[in-house]
This record gives structure tokens, sequence and C-alpha cells, in this order.
């Protein structure tokens, strides 16, 4: 649960920081690169 609730608060932090310090369209980059990484494909169902 630790785990857990680490990476929220570390979500969380990445979100405040990504909108008080970066511009609109550098946000859109870094979103959009973290989306097109791929996963190792162990899951079959596609969820995490």
């Amino acid at each position: 649960m630790l785990f857990f609730q680490s990476v929220l608060l570390l979500g969380y932090l990445y979100a405040r920081l990504s909108t008080r310090m970066l511009p609109v369209p550098v946000q859109v980059g870094l979103h959009m690169s973290l989306q097109v990484i791929p996963d190792d494909g162990e899951n079959e169902n596609g969820m995490f």
C-alpha cells in the first residue's frame, strides 16, 4: 500500500510541477512522448 501511495504522490508532484514550470507546447510533447513508450507486453488485456 505504501508503494501505491508513493506513486500517487509522485503523480501529483509531476502534475503540479509540469503545469507550473513548463509551457503548454512542452507539456503536450511530454505527455505524448510518455504515452508512446512501449510496454513489455506481458499483460494480455491491455491494463496495467
